[in-house]
């Protein structure tokens, strides 16, 4: 943002995040309190730390190159002392009285596609959580593709749900991938090529901290104030992009630095917040927060922040079968404009058919292999077997381990990757060009399986789908055909059941307008965490969608004179299994 200023601070490896922390938020060392304390799960702390208001940043961007920091962790095990510590930075006045809180964001990290891959201190209540989504036009000079798509959420973008059950990522931005400005010796001695492709949630969370910037410029502009921390997220959130994904992968949606700060002039938009999963989750974690407030002294007070803290988003906590939970939302219009939204629950589910095909490896054609695809496989898919209402495309692969692992040794010999493509046959050949291929997603873990999705699928596939499997072989391997399983599934969004609000909503022009929803867990539901949405529509005076992630603990409930008890598997398949 314009006029913005950027601080590093050296204090991840060396092991002073904590001091780190502290003094981009404004804190500094007390004189004559020098000395190290050990603190459990996280090393040593030094020294006592006050506010002074001095070197203060508004927002601090954390991405710190490996997913897990606490090898012992206190309470529960994503509430390390390091999450307890981000989210008290986010609070004005909890740590000092004149202390006007810090926008704290912070990576998921790479490490789905396995949902509950978002690590600590990252799956911090309070703090902005990201995940990574795509831009994908750097594959033609990569890759040799004809180009790529854009929103679709990178496989190894870290997922939801939080080990205490709340949805994170809170939003996604592009981490996969772009190009970024390198040393000039590398550009071919003279700068002229002098970049090189970046990404990750390492690239996503500095560019969430950039629209975060924006916003906080642009309100500070509108209302002659900052805005705080909380409404900072609200208005991240609130503005986001929907993608069509499930909660526990998208969060509220792609960051839109454009709507947000509309909002955050007052122009356009709503925000839309509940205190409801800041007051379920202060309650499961007051335990662990006061046993690492004994370590960090006055760095962090012995009971979590109290109050009501707002977000974009329902943790509806422990609901019984047969139970309820109720939330309230404010939905609030600072702009000149009568607004007019519906409001539907909603869930995912599977529609359609479901194709699965097996198939191997081998050779590919002589243009692919001068990009370096030696081997693989190229189907095309019948256009047809997309449901015009899917919302959500899922290709999943498994290959047997006896062919990624050759003589198990624990080390990988053959892996195969699966692209999801869009063909255009501009030659009207009949063949597959690596030059008329657009790359939509992929997904490339080392392991026996791989998955890519593509949100709103009839949107985004304008010519032939094709799926592409790609083989890598060890350094020491020969290649070889390689046996695989495909299966394409489709879901779309239906009504959840469980979720009662009203139908629709208006909000009058600066002014805001409260609804509640009502949470109703079937008496004969399976014990498991389980996700969906509210999904607020906004009809007058323009369109727009607001995806509001929801999540709930339900438990097994044993009898008091049982002395067994049988878990069963849900009756249903959901894209996270609960």
């Amino acid at each position: 943002s314009p006029g913005s200023r950027i601080m590093g601070v050296v204090a991840l490896w060396i092991g002073d995040i904590i001091e780190g922390q502290l003094w981009a938020a404004g804190f500094d060392l007390v004189p004559r309190t020098e000395g190290w304390t050990s603190v459990p799960g996280y090393g040593y702390t030094y020294g006592t730390w006050n506010y002074t208001g001095k070197h203060k940043a508004d927002i601090i961007s954390n991405s710190w190159g490996v997913s897990e920091w606490a090898p012992l962790l206190l309470g529960l095990p994503c509430y390390d002392i390091l999450s307890m510590l981000e989210d008290a930075l986010m609070i004005p006045g909890y740590l000092d009285p004149d202390y006007p809180g810090t926008v704290i964001v912070h990576a998921g990290g790479n490490g789905a596609a396995g949902y509950g891959t978002f690590t600590p201190p990252g799956c911090a209540s309070l703090p902005i959580g990201v995940g990574a989504s795509t831009s994908m036009n750097w594959t033609s000079l990569t890759l040799g593709f004809a180009g790529g798509y854009y929103d679709e959420v990178i496989p190894w973008s870290a997922r939801g749900p939080t080990p205490l059950g709340y949805a994170k990522p809170d939003v996604v931005n592009i981490g996969a991938r772009g190009f970024t400005a390198t040393t000039v010796w590398i550009g071919l001695g003279d700068g002229t090529q002098a970049m090189d492709l970046f990404g990750g949630t390492s690239m996503s969370t500095p560019l969430t901290a950039g629209v975060s910037s924006l916003i906080v410029q642009a309100y500070n502009q509108t209302y002659g104030d900052k805005p705080t921390p909380e409404l900072t997220k609200i208005i991240l959130k609130s503005t986001a992009r929907d993608l069509g994904y499930d909660a526990f992968v998208q969060g509220a949606g792609r960051v839109d630095a454009f709507l947000a700060v509309e909002l955050a002039l007052g122009k356009s938009g709503v925000t839309i917040a509940s205190p409801a999963t800041w007051t379920n989750v202060r309650s499961r974690m007051e335990s662990a927060w006061s046993i690492s407030s004994a370590y960090l002294y006055q760095a962090l007070p012995p009971s979590p922040p109290p109050g009501l803290i707002n977000d974009t988003g329902w943790f509806a906590d422990l609901v019984k079968p047969g139970g309820t939970a109720t939330a309230e939302f404010t939905v609030m219009n600072p702009t000149a404009n009568d607004m007019m939204a519906t409001i539907t629950p909603s869930v995912h589910k599977p529609i359609g058919p479901v194709l699965e095909y097996e198939g191997y490896t081998g050779p590919m054609p002589a243009d692919w292999t001068g990009w370096d695809w030696y081997w693989g496989n190229l189907t095309i898919l019948d256009k047809a077997i997309i449901p015009n209402d899917a919302d959500l495309m899922l290709v999943s692969l498994t290959i047997p381990y006896q062919y990624f692992d050759v003589n198990g040794d624990y080390v990988w010999d053959h892996r195969l990757g699966v692209c999801i493509q869009d063909w255009d046959d501009m030659d009207a050949d009949g063949m597959i060009n690596v030059t008329e291929v657009y790359q939509i997603n992929y997904g490339y873990n080392t392991g026996t399986s791989n998955e890519a999705r593509v949100g709103f699928p009839n949107s985004k596939l304008k010519f032939t789908p094709v799926v592409f499997i790609y083989q890598r072989d060890a350094a020491w391997m020969t290649p070889i055909s390689v046996p695989f399983i495909v299966r394409v599934q489709f879901y779309k969004r239906v009504t959840w059941d469980w979720i009662t609000v009203p139908n629709s909503i208006s909000i009058a022009a600066d002014s805001s307008q409260m609804f509640d929803a009502t949470l109703s867990v079937p008496p004969n539901a399976t014990q498991g965490v389980y996700e969906g949405q509210i999904i607020l529509n906004i009809i007058a005076p323009y369109t727009r969608t607001i995806a509001i992630p929801v999540s709930v603990n339900v438990p097994a409930v044993i009898p008091a004179n049982a002395l067994t008890y049988d878990i069963t598997s849900p009756s249903t398949t959901e894209l996270f299994d609960p």
